[in-house]
């Protein structure tokens, strides 16, 4: 019967590696460092696919619900000084005043006060839409006006409308407006149509780098 050492040795006297010997610790080293690196590289694509999933995700979130607040704003400007006084008799709008909405009341690059029945509902609202100094998030403030004309102590609601509003760091108003020539009253009563422009930040998601997305809308009164 032969050796193993005898198995193991081909013609010409050298010795042969048998299945049963293993790879060499070169060999193991080498696999190593290649699957080391086609792992890093997965992972890599990977990360760069999620990031770019995540942005595309956010940058369409940001637009639909900046669509829906530029929607908003747009209906409810439109209402500004709806009704007017010319809606009622002279005696209901002096017995009370508080049915009559008095459009414009404050107008400045970043807050815009008007009154108007927004909500259809025969109650006059005093509606207020601003952007804080230093912030970058839209408010809606709302406050009923009572039959007398006067605005109730602590019955303001607040909305968040839209985060991520750049305008006060890029140094661009979200309200600029146009008015009317014609009209005897006095500023900012005078005013028929708010332009809104809104810059908004998107790419927030992951490595990838922010930048700005511009949308602007032009709202008419119904009744200037």
């Amino acid at each position: 019967m032969k050796t193993t050492a005898e198995h193991n040795r081909t013609m010409d006297g050298q010795r042969l590696r048998t299945p049963e010997g293993g790879f060499t610790l070169l060999e193991l080293m080498l696999v190593l460092a290649i699957f080391t690196v086609l792992t890093a590289a997965a992972l890599s694509l990977s990360r760069d696919a999620q990031n770019s999933l995540w942005n595309a995700q956010g940058s369409s979130n940001l637009l639909d619900s900046s669509l829906r607040a530029l929607t908003q704003v747009k209906r409810e400007i439109r209402l500004a000084g709806h009704p007017g006084a010319g809606s009622f008799s002279a005696t209901a709008v002096s017995n009370h005043p508080g049915i009559v909405a008095n459009s414009f009341t404050a107008a400045s690059s970043y807050d815009l006060v008007f009154e108007g029945d927004v909500n259809g509902d025969g109650q006059v609202e005093r509606v207020e839409y601003t952007l804080p100094a230093g912030s970058q998030t839209l408010v809606r403030y709302v406050t009923p006006k009572n039959p007398n004309g006067t605005f109730a102590v602590g019955s303001t609601v607040s909305q968040s409308l839209l985060s991520n509003v750049q305008n006060q760091l890029t140094g661009q108003p979200v309200f600029s407006w146009s008015t009317d020539p014609l009209s005897q009253s006095p500023f900012p009563q005078n005013i028929r149509t708010v332009y809104v422009n809104l810059i908004l930040q998107t790419g927030s998601g992951g490595s990838s780098v922010a930048s700005n997305l511009a949308l602007s809308t032009a709202c008419e009164r119904m009744n200037p």
